[in-house]
């Protein structure tokens, strides 16, 4: 079974935020599994206001390469999509 997390990242508490994206999915995992505990994939997205009429603001280039970062080095093992 998979699952999907649609995340409001400017909405998210400060603490949580600066915590990084691998705690957040890590958390989001966590809550996820307590309700299915068969869940084999969950996917995450991201959203907010990062663009500008030039394009990405400076927190969605820090995001964006944030979650590049993670997605090599798999640190987030089960929430294999965070985009």
């Amino acid at each position: 079974m998979e699952a999907f997390a649609l995340v409001d990242y400017d909405n998210l508490p400060s603490a949580v935020q600066r915590a990084g994206l691998h705690v957040l999915a890590h958390q989001i995992d966590a809550v996820a599994q307590a309700g299915n505990p068969g869940l084999s994939d969950l996917h995450i997205r991201l959203y907010g206001g990062w663009y500008t009429h030039t394009g990405l603001t400076k927190k969605g280039t820090l995001l964006s390469q944030a979650i590049g970062t993670r997605r090599q080095s798999q640190l987030v093992s089960r929430a294999r999509a965070i985009s």
